[in-house]
């Protein structure tokens, strides 16, 4: 009876130590995240910003423009919220004894099985969405995928479990000192990208893995090591200061927010360094399109300055019960969420082999958020009834 009631205990001081504004942040990323996938498996439409290739052309495509456009937010949300996620983490386990040891083999067991999960399940679930159906409408340059399946292929889950593992194992270091570090990985990317010419040459496989996104030997890389870790740095840092005083930090994160956003503006007018792609100004579509991957300057900037006011408004804006209920079970079951979703909208695909209008996909993609909801909920509840050293918390 003790016992039950000592991990009773346990699981509380977790929860009230979570942050319900990033839980908000993080469902909401993970539904922006899901309309991008709807995109690519119901609609059979998907856009991608890769360095060396033209970025995508809308065709003065509002929707088409926006439905891509909207999620540049979510990958760089994601490493931000990881870092942040890391740095509660960390100083939960502390207030109850862990060593950094401890708490660095922890991030070193989660990231192996993050590695495990890319390549033994999220990777098939793409291959499914994939056969669904060819594309019929216009997609970007993505060289190396959209023909022969590569043996393997290194997308968000890879970095995000190499950023953990590398931050796990740096957890004891100042953070002014992992600021510097992650401001230049992401400056190192922007040197070190060869001209466009380059994309058509084959690049040695550990190039690929940690800065430069492309085909080589064995497989695939989208999201190399480099240039993703620096956001987690930068989330690590932020996270670490809203444990110090959580309003105060998230009040200047939103005046930060700004500023990046401004900066984003003034870079993308200034043309040059920041732009993996020389801006376009003929119009407001071809002049906020930037590059992916690798990350820009400019892509970094719009992403977490969208995210660190958001985490803002969260925080502030007391949402209607029913959105609240949804985006904060998505948040708490991120995990979860992201590989169920992907089989989700992948078998969805196979009801619609030709494809359907984007605004036809948006109702696809409403219907699978309900679909995945309950099933959130019921692993949400599950999750919190296990011990805190249960395998199912890696998820």
């Amino acid at each position: 009876m003790s016992n039950i009631l000592d991990q009773t205990a346990k699981r509380d001081v977790i929860q009230t130590h979570r942050l319900d504004s990033v839980d908000l942040l993080r469902g909401f990323i993970m539904v922006v995240m899901a309309l991008d996938h709807a995109s690519a498996f119901i609609a059979k439409v998907h856009f991608s910003e890769f360095w060396g290739f033209p970025l995508p052309d809308y065709n003065d495509n509002g929707l088409h423009f926006f439905t891509r456009f909207i999620t540049h937010i979510c990958a760089p949300g994601f490493f931000l919220l990881m870092g942040i996620g890391m740095s509660a983490f960390a100083k939960n386990r502390k207030s109850k004894g862990w060593s950094n040891r401890k708490i660095a083999t922890y991030f070193l067991k989660r990231g192996l099985i993050i590695l495990l999960a890319h390549q033994l399940i999220e990777n098939p679930a793409w291959l499914l969405g994939m056969m669904s159906g060819e594309s019929t409408g216009p997609t970007g340059n993505f060289p190396g995928v959209m023909g022969d399946m590569p043996v393997l292929v290194f997308g968000v889950l890879f970095s995000l479990a190499f950023a953990m593992i590398i931050w796990g194992l740096l957890i004891r270091l100042p953070s002014w000192l992992i600021l510097l570090l992650s401001i230049a990985a992401i400056l190192i990317t922007q040197m070190l990208v060869p001209p466009a010419a380059a994309v058509t040459s084959e690049i040695v496989w550990w190039r690929t893995m940690l800065l430069l996104p492309g085909a080589h030997t064995f497989g695939f890389t989208l999201y190399p090591v480099i240039p993703w870790v620096g956001l987690t740095g930068f989330g690590l840092v932020y996270g670490r200061l809203l444990g110090l005083n959580r309003s105060k930090t998230i009040y200047y994160g939103f005046l930060t927010g700004i500023g990046m956003l401004a900066l984003f503006f003034a870079l993308k007018l200034l043309g040059g360094f920041g732009n993996l792609h020389l801006p376009e100004q003929t119009n407001l579509i071809d002049f906020l399109k930037t590059t992916k991957y690798p990350p820009s300057i400019t892509f970094i900037l719009f992403g977490i300055g969208i995210n660190l006011i958001l985490l803002f408004l969260f925080s502030k804006i007391k949402l209607p019960n029913l959105p609240n209920i949804f985006l904060l079970t998505f948040g708490k079951t991120a995990m979860f969420f992201y590989l169920l979703h992907l089989y989700l909208y992948g078998l969805l695909g196979y009801l619609f082999p030709q494809g359907v209008e984007v605004y036809l996909m948006y109702g696809v993609w409403l219907i699978g958020l309900l679909v995945l909801y309950p099933m959130c909920k019921r692993y949400l509840n599950f999750k919190q009834q296990t011990p805190v050293h249960s395998f199912w918390r890696y998820f």
